[in-house]
């Protein structure tokens, strides 16, 4: 090991006296090699996890690879829906049957999903798929084939033929795809056996084999070496075609190469056949008859930890190939809540040939510092099971904030700010210099927005987006609710009361203060349900006001609390008119009644020009008891604040985005 190596030079001065650790932290310095320290530590942990885990208790995978795991699972299970007529039997090899064997499912660190089939199996896969699906053969050079080259020509492939099986067949392999990009195309693979002569001897074959390499590295062309191999296979009368005691991976099959090396003797028929049905992710496949004889030549080692432990095999070079290639977007978080405001735009650049991903750095690298919460953010994502990095690419194309601009300071490429939502005062931060400046493309919701943005004659793109976390809502992210939510839910279902639903910021502006003694009053009249905003849960500095609110509420819901249920319990919302709820609540629960207060006595707020035909408002305690207990239902307001509610907001549909996707693929590399 390195550091073994440096104390044998340091030896005669140690001797002499001198401090072996100032050595080593001298050197460090001088050289920049703290990072050699850490993987010297790095490798003696490894070591002693290999050695004292158990590689079959490990739990599966999280996140985006999960997520990827299970869509290809469904992706095989339709596929194999969709070839039923043909009453094959692929069965579970390699990485995929010792994740069967160990793990009952895949591998963590596996992405893919390979199967065997026997020859006449195969060759009935091929010829179906000729007739049904699109099919690609690759003409060019084999040995100067990389895979770049095959990301890009699957990429073209799915992006020609939008969500239609396509059938790729390869010198050693078969492979069925389907996607719009490479960004979400998913692959099953196939590989080829064959039964061999009882008299026809390993050794003759291995021969045979290494034949067969240099024949084809002369021939070079793809679709010329798949006509060899198979004129290959038709002709030589040691590859049968009736049952016998010998089954080997066919010429046509990487695996007859790769382990020339590795193994001695043919698969015995019986160790294959008759296949049996293993269980995979609670998924039933076929697998070989004796899958850990099956395993001893082609993985001898597979129960203990191998050498590429814990790396995706392919998530590498596939990634590399969209940075490289794709238009690239990052989501720079500063706050966990921001996750849910770009979630919409991730799933739609996922289907348009976009990579995006988000982007959650540590604490001591994040550029808002102590600010962002990062633990909570990662288990979010990986929830959600999306792409994200601990680590910017500052030479992403696009890069997105709910911040200012000097938050994406790392960043070199085009900077889009994204508004959390509308606000009702003109002084507020929506449209002030601070979320504009250092810009260069702003993104707002309707046409009131963008209006009211357009005559300022500013230097950003203005982009209509519509209000994509709503849209989110409906269709595309996945809310699973607690039992607590549920019980919540039946709870203000229960009430005789008209239910209160308040909606109070954070911070020094916060109305919890001023109207607490009102809001404890009005618990006579209503059932009272308070949202409290995120940051009052997670901030010391917010305890004071989260204990008031618990005081002065039937019912308190956390920070995180589902934002569309809460707007749909109430009968009436109280929302501070400075806050982003005051515009977004009545959007989703179109038959509120709203009603507004001002943040204290003492700020000067100035309100958009059509805010008191908007929703009823309150900027003293009495004004809000009188405006709450006269007429609790009567809403004056409500067809006027609904038809303003589609100016500011756009409609709430995914066509809202087609404007900043064409714009992001314009500029395509």
């Amino acid at each position: 090991m390195y550091l073994y190596d440096k104390y044998q030079e340091w030896k005669d001065k140690i001797r002499k006296g001198k401090d072996i650790y100032k050595l080593l932290i001298s050197h460090l310095k001088e050289n920049n090699l703290d990072v050699l320290l850490e993987a010297d530590n790095l490798k003696l942990q490894l070591s002693y996890l290999k050695k004292h885990a158990d590689i079959t208790t490990l739990k599966p995978a999280t996140g985006y690879l999960r997520k990827k795991q299970i869509d290809l699972l469904k992706f095989a299970e339709e596929f194999f829906g969709d070839i039923k007529e043909l009453n094959i039997c692929p069965f579970l090899i390699g990485g995929n049957l010792i994740g069967a064997i160990r793990h009952k499912g895949y591998v963590p660190w596996d992405d893919d999903l390979d199967f065997g089939l026997m020859r006449e199996d195969y060759e009935k896969l091929i010829a179906y798929c000729k007739e049904k699906y699109i099919v690609e053969v690759y003409t060019g050079n084999w040995l100067g084939y990389t895979s770049e080259i095959h990301t890009g020509r699957m990429d073209k492939a799915v992006s020609q033929h939008p969500n239609q099986y396509i059938l790729d067949i390869w010198i050693d392999q078969i492979q069925i795809t389907r996607g719009t990009s490479c960004v979400d195309r998913m692959a099953i693979d196939f590989w080829a056996f064959d039964y061999f002569k009882d008299d026809y001897s390993f050794e003759s074959h291995k021969l045979y084999l290494q034949e067969l390499q240099k024949r084809k590295i002369e021939i070079n062309q793809i679709d010329k070496i798949i006509e060899f191999l198979n004129n290959e296979r038709v002709n030589n009368t040691n590859i049968c075609s009736e049952d016998t005691e010998n089954i080997y991976f066919g010429i046509d099959n990487v695996g007859a190469y790769d382990k020339l090396n590795m193994n001695n003797r043919w698969i015995r028929k019986n160790t294959l056949l008759p296949l049996r049905k293993m269980d995979f992710e609670n998924v039933q496949f076929w697998a070989p008859n004796d899958p850990l004889e099956f395993m001893k030549d082609d993985y001898p080692d597979f129960m203990e930890f191998p050498k590429e432990f814990g790396l995706s095999p392919h998530e590498g070079y596939q990634n590399e190939y969209m940075i490289k290639n794709l238009p690239t977007v990052e989501f720079y978080l500063v706050d966990a809540f921001e996750i849910y405001h770009f979630l919409p735009f991730y799933y739609v650049f996922e289907k348009s040939g976009i990579y995006s991903r988000f982007v959650a750095e540590p604490v001591e690298s994040n550029t808002s510092h102590s600010w962002f919460d990062y633990d909570n953010a990662v288990m979010i994502l990986d929830q959600l099971g999306v792409r994200y990095s601990g680590k910017c690419n500052e030479n992403c194309d696009y890069v997105f904030t709910t911040q200012d601009a000097i938050i994406l300071k790392k960043y070199k490429g085009k900077k889009i700010h994204l508004p959390y939502g509308f606000a009702l005062i003109q002084n507020g931060y929506f449209d002030s210099e601070r979320a504009i400046k250092g810009f260069d493309i702003k993104l707002v919701h309707g046409d009131y927005s963008y209006d009211l943005l357009k005559e300022k004659n500013l230097k950003p793109l203005l982009v209509k987006i519509g209000y994509p976390k709503w849209i989110a809502s409906y269709n595309m992210i996945p809310y699973h609710e607690s039992e607590e939510e549920d019980n919540y839910q039946n709870l203000v279902k229960m009430q005789t009361k008209p239910v209160l639903v308040y909606f109070p910021t954070w911070g020094e502006r916060a109305s919890i203060k001023t109207y607490a003694h009102t809001i404890t009053k009005l618990k006579e009249t209503f059932f009272v349900v308070t949202k409290a905003h995120h940051c009052t849960f997670r901030l010391e500095s917010e305890k004071e006001n989260l204990e008031l609110l618990y005081k002065i509420s039937d019912l308190v819901l956390e920070g995180n609390y589902d934002f569309r249920k809460a707007a749909l319990m109430g009968n009436i919302a109280l929302c501070d008119v400075i806050s982003g709820a005051a515009a977004e609540v009545p959007l989703l629960n179109r038959n509120v009644k709203l009603v507004l207060v001002a943040p204290s006595q003492k700020e000067n707020i100035v309100l958009r020009d059509f805010v008191l035909d908007f929703a009823y408002y309150a900027k003293d305690s009495e004004t809000l008891y009188k405006i709450l207990c006269d007429n609790v239902y009567e809403d004056v307001h409500r067809a006027f604040r609904n038809k303003k509610l589609t100016e500011i907001y756009g409609n709430l549909q995914e066509e809202e985005l087609n404007e900043l996707v064409s714009l992001i693929k314009s500029k395509e590399k």
